[in-house]
């Protein structure tokens, strides 16, 4: 019989304070400074805690396992360097370049300069 496939569980508990993203930061950089000196055999979630300062439990809290914490600095990583892909095409001064980029520059701006754009339509 065929199991059934598990979605990753990127996240248990959502920060909503201030305090609690902080954390959620700290457990994502300490993984990204193991994986930069160590690679994937340094990372432990024991290593991440320890780094980030938290206990085990609160890393938990956070995170179900090593793919979840993993996913979660893939998505972070791809999220900024698509905003700097973004940033770059609206500081281009070529029109044609703008219009090459525009569909990525809508796509990944802000909200605001999203409506702004959708107004200027």
């Amino acid at each position: 019989m065929a199991k059934a496939k598990q979605t990753i569980e990127i996240k248990r508990r959502i920060p909503r304070q201030a305090r609690a993203g902080e954390t959620v930061s700290l457990i994502l950089e300490a993984t990204a400074q193991i994986l930069e000196a160590g690679g994937l055999p340094a990372f432990t979630t024991n290593a991440v805690a320890e780094r980030a300062g938290v206990s085990i439990g609160t890393l938990y809290q956070y995170f179900a396992d090593k793919n979840a914490i993993l996913l979660a600095l893939a998505r972070q990583q791809m999220t900024i360097g698509l905003a700097s892909i973004g940033r770059r095409c609206r500081a281009r001064a070529i029109p044609r370049s703008r219009a090459a980029c525009a569909p990525w520059c809508r796509r990944w701006s802000t909200p605001s300069a999203a409506a702004t754009a959708r107004a200027r339509r």
